[in-house]
C-alpha cells in the first residue's frame, strides 16, 4: 500500500513536471548507450595477453600518465551493458521516492521522527567504519600496502574488511580510501557528505535536548571519518554547512 501510493503520487508530479523526468532519462539513456555501450566492444581482460596488458608507444616502451603509473590497455572483466540496465532499474525504483518523500512527511512530528532515525543510521555506520579503520591499522586487515605497480593506488574488493566493498589501504604511499559501509569509497564520500548536514540539523533543531546532543555526535563521528577514511570532499561539506544554521522547530 505504501510503495502504491508512492508510484500514484510519483504519477501525479511526473505528468506536471514531464520536462525533468525527461532530461533524467535522457541522460540515464545517453549514459547507458555511449558509455556502458561502448566498453562492451571492448576485448575481456583474459583474452589480452601478457605483453599486450599495458599500452606501448611506436618504440615498444610503456605509455607512463602523469603519476608515473604504465597504462593498461583496456578491457572488460564483466558485461557493462548489463551493468548499465541493472543501474538504470535501480535509478528507476528511486525516482518515486526522490521526487514524493517530501511529500509523504506530513507534519514536523513526521520530519522530526526522520531525522533522528538517520541520526542513528549514521552513528551505526560510522561506528563499523571506525572499527574497519582499526582492523586496518592493526594489520587485521592486509590492504593494498603490500601490492605493487597501480594496484598500490586503486581500490579493490581483494581488500575488503568487516564491512563495505572495495577499499584503498596504501599508508606507505599517503593512499588511504575506505568504503565504510557501502560497496565504494566514493558511496561513502557522499553518505558522509549527505549526514554532515542531517546532523547538523538535528543537532541544532530537534526539541529534545538528548537528540541534540546525538546530533553533535554524529557530527563529531563523520568529522572523524571524513579524516581517517580519506574523504576531504565530506570534511569541507562539514565545515560548510556549520555556517547555515537550520530553523528550529518545537513540537
Amino acid at each position: 500500500m505504501f510503495y502504491k501510493q508512492i508510484l500514484r503520487m510519483g504519477g501525479k508530479l511526473f505528468l506536471g513536471n514531464h520536462l525533468t523526468l525527461v532530461l533524467l532519462a535522457t541522460c540515464a539513456l545517453l549514459t547507458l548507450f555511449f558509455v556502458n555501450g561502448a566498453k562492451q566492444f571492448l576485448p575481456t581482460c583474459d583474452s589480452i595477453s601478457y605483453d599486450d596488458r599495458y599500452l606501448r608507444d611506436a618504440n615498444g616502451e610503456w605509455i607512463l600518465s602523469a603519476d608515473g603509473i604504465v597504462i593498461r590497455t583496456p578491457c572488460k572483466n564483466s558485461i557493462p551493458f548489463a551493468q548499465g540496465i541493472l543501474g538504470l532499474k535501480v535509478l528507476a525504483g528511486y525516482i518515486p521516492l526522490i521526487f514524493c518523500a517530501y511529500y509523504l512527511i506530513n507534519d514536523k512530528k513526521q520530519l522530526l521522527f526522520l531525522g533522528r532515525l538517520l541520526v542513528v543510521i549514521a552513528i551505526i555506520c560510522c561506528g563499523l567504519a571506525l572499527i574497519q579503520f582499526w582492523m586496518f591499522k592493526t594489520g587485521r586487515c592486509q590492504g593494498t600496502d603490500h601490492l605493487a605497480g597501480e594496484l598500490l593506488f586503486k581500490p579493490t574488493i581483494k581488500a575488503r574488511c568487516l564491512v563495505g566493498g572495495s577499499a584503498l589501504y596504501s599508508p606507505s604511499q599517503g593512499q588511504i580510501r575506505m568504503p565504510g559501509t557501502f560497496v565504494s569509497p566514493w558511496h561513502w564520500g557522499w553518505f558522509l557528505v549527505a549526514n554532515a548536514a542531517i546532523c547538523f540539523s538535528v543537532a541544532f533543531s530537534d526539541s529534545a535536548f538528548f537528540w541534540r546532543n546525538c546530533g553533535l555526535f554524529g557530527m563529531a563521528m563523520v568529522f572523524i571519518n571524513a579524516v581517517i577514511c580519506g574523504q576531504r570532499l565530506a570534511l569541507a561539506l562539514v565545515q560548510l554547512s556549520k555556517n547555515n544554521p537550520p530553523v528550529t522547530y518545537d513540537l
